[in-house]
């Protein structure tokens, strides 16, 4: 998972950064959420030398990404689409 934070929250900056993370195989997920980031972002690569390359050669890459952080999943715990009553 990778929560980014843009610069500032101009609208075009939203409406490019959306259009620009759709194009990358490795983003599964987006999700624009509220609180100390503006959007968790769901990668999946082979390793961590993947990851590296994903962030140095792309994400980084793109306009008006004020930071990002990385957190890495060390066990599934629960995966599920049901929603039970």
């Amino acid at each position: 998972m990778c929560h980014v934070k843009l610069v500032q929250h101009k609208k075009e900056y939203i409406f490019q950064f959306e259009k620009e993370i759709t194009q990358f195989p490795e983003v599964l997920e987006c999700f624009h959420v509220a609180g100390d980031y503006d959007y968790i972002l769901k990668i999946c690569v082979r390793d961590i030398q993947e990851y590296r390359e994903f962030m140095v050669s792309k994400l980084t890459n793109l306009q008006h990404i004020a930071s990002t952080q990385s957190a890495f999943m060390i066990k599934e715990v629960k995966n599920s689409t049901v929603i039970e009553p």
